[in-house]
């Protein structure tokens, strides 16, 4: 009940935001959930593609979008920016972000490919030969400053 059946796909991100908003990221597209409404963000009309594969919520406010065709960030003034391929990225296919402590965005891809927003700059991460073209999952940074990146194989 409550429409809750319109939403198709495999959930694969989720983000509540300040005002108890909902984004969904699933395999078919993105959902904006507030209350009982639902609201689709991709498809015709929203944002292209599918596979809205992860969500973040940045220090600046903006909110950031992983998705097949790249990456889609909200300012909260309510006006947006992509990133894909023109801007760097060679795989467009966003599977993970991360803010660091310096308020640096990385990005990991399907491809293996693990790149760095700085500055309004993309650029790819060194030593990403390590990981081939298996999928970036998680990207993660310790308390030491240390960085991680979780692929499908390890």
């Amino acid at each position: 009940g409550g429409g809750w059946e319109q939403i198709t796909g495999v959930a694969r991100s989720y983000l509540e935001l300040a005002d108890g908003r909902i984004l969904l990221g699933t395999s078919d597209g993105l959902w904006r959930i507030s209350g009982e409404r639902i609201e689709k963000l991709s498809g015709p009309g929203g944002l292209p593609g599918t596979g809205f594969n992860c969500l973040l919520k940045t220090t600046d406010g903006s909110v950031w979008i992983g998705y097949t065709h790249g990456l889609h960030r909200m300012y909260p003034d309510g006006t947006s920016e992509d990133y894909a391929t023109a801007q760097g990225l060679i795989d467009p296919r966003v599977s993970a972000l991360l803010q660091d402590r310096h308020g640096d965005l990385w990005i990991g891809t399907y491809s293996g490919g693990v790149y760095r927003l700085a500055h309004g700059r993309i650029e790819a991460a060194t030593h990403t030969d390590q990981f081939g073209t298996t999928p970036v999952r998680r990207l993660i940074e310790d308390r030491e400053d240390g960085f991680w990146v979780v692929t499908a194989t390890g």
